[in-house]
């Protein structure tokens, strides 16, 4: 009996001893399944690694073959091309700035001259014209010193292309004396041409104007070239007459002498 007992504590040993060994198996399994998952997972970033490393050699290789065709000394060139195209295109600006300030200064400049030259012609003429129209007057011109518009006895005024054909011969020959008389006071006498400069007068405004005309000769060499010989005859006097016939010169003389 006592060999059975001991028979059957051995053999309980033994189960218990077994069991404790397959328990720590069963754990031992479970440490190689994570074992492999992270071998696995190793595995996995040292592929990741290696194709990180290959870009990067890639991308190396790409930037010394630029840096070979000349990429970084072409964007140089380029750069300074921009600084030289800068510097010309702020040049630039400064000249036309200049022009701009160059261009007003010329015009106020020449506004001013025309100002002082206006003010003179414009009475010249009304003092002129007034006894032909037989009314005051008063002309207005622009920068070209072109008569412009014409008041009468203190009206308003009208510009000049509303006038007659006659009026407007008027003022323009009473102008251009005026101006001849002006340049004269600064230049001394000088030539002036006019051609049947009265013939869209009537009477008494030929008549005046001639007056006007005989006064102006004193002061300028005028030449009259007309078709009404008896016409300017009469107030000629003493000045020298020339007949043309066929453009030769068929005589010459004064108004005394014929």
């Amino acid at each position: 009996i006592a060999a059975a007992t001991q028979a059957a504590a051995t053999a309980r040993a033994m189960a218990a001893e077994l069991a404790t060994l397959a328990q720590e198996r069963e754990q031992l399994g479970d440490t190689g399944v994570r074992l492999e998952a992270c071998t696995g997972a190793l595995a996995e970033f040292d592929r990741a690694r290696e194709e990180e490393q290959r870009d990067r050699e890639r991308r190396k290789t790409r930037l010394e073959l630029l840096c070979e065709r000349g990429h970084w000394q072409r964007r140089a060139e380029l750069e300074e091309r921009l600084a030289v195209l800068e510097t010309a295109r702020d040049r630039a600006k400064l000249d036309h700035e200049a022009t701009v300030l160059l261009l007003d200064t010329l015009d106020e400049a020449q506004r001013t001259q025309v100002a002082t030259l206006v003010a003179p012609l414009a009475e010249k003429v009304r003092r002129m014209l007034a006894p032909v129209v037989e009314q005051s007057v008063a002309i207005g011109f622009d920068d070209q010193l072109l008569p412009l518009d014409l008041a009468r006895g203190g009206g308003e005024p009208i510009a000049l292309s509303h006038l007659s054909a006659g009026t407007q011969d008027q003022v323009a020959l009473v102008t251009r004396i005026a101006l001849g008389e002006l340049w004269s006071e600064r230049h001394g006498r000088h030539a002036l041409l006019l051609d049947d400069p009265l013939v869209n007068c009537d009477p008494g405004r030929r008549r005046r104007l001639l007056e006007i005309l005989v006064r102006a000769a004193t002061k300028l060499q005028l030449v009259v070239f007309t078709c009404d010989r008896d016409g300017f005859a009469a107030y000629a006097g003493d000045k020298r007459l020339v007949a043309l016939a066929d453009a030769r010169v068929a005589s010459a003389g004064s108004a005394v002498t014929g």
